[in-house]
Order: C-alpha cells, then structure tokens, then sequence
C-alpha cells in the first residue's frame, strides 16, 4: 500500500512504470490506483496506491495491510493535523 501527496496524470504513469519495472513479475492489473474515494479495494490487485487524502479518510480500512511505503513522509511531521491522526496509528 502506498500513499503520495497527490497525483498528476504524468505521476500516475510514472509510479505505475516504475514499480513494474523493478517488480517484473507484476502485472499491472496487480495494482490499483485510486482515483476516487468511493472505489472498492480490489481482491485481485496487491499494491494499492492512495493520496495522504483519501488514505486519511479511510483509516480504518487500512488496518487490514501490514506493508506500507509512504511517499513525502514529512506531510505526516505534525501530530496534530488530522491526517497524522488517522495514519499515524495505521503505520505504527
């Protein structure tokens, strides 16, 4: 499961790319990028990429994952924001 501070369609591509590159033996149909908050997670895909947003209102559905790599890590630097609330524990 991955998170990034946001995505642009050039950065979308980009992170699909180069995970597929270094993981050859994945499929890109094994990833899913969310785009939106309502889509389900899907059971066929094994890395999951997520906005600190959207990762943040889905907390608790996060829980599930032990794996995390967390792009621009120091979004998360103040204790106080509600995001560091909501992911924080998830990540510990």
């Amino acid at each position: 499961l991955a998170f990034a501070d946001y995505y642009a369609s050039f950065s979308k591509i980009s992170m699909v790319d180069e995970i597929l590159k270094w993981l050859p033996s994945l499929r890109k149909e094994e990833i899913q990028l969310f785009k939106k908050g309502s889509e389900k997670f899907d059971p066929k895909a094994i890395i999951f990429i997520l906005t600190y947003e959207l990762a943040s209102k889905r907390h608790e559905e996060l829980l599930q994952f032990k794996s995390f790599i967390v792009d621009e890590v120091h979004y998360l630097k103040s204790r106080d924001t509600k995001r560091s609330k909501n992911l924080i524990p998830v990540l510990e």
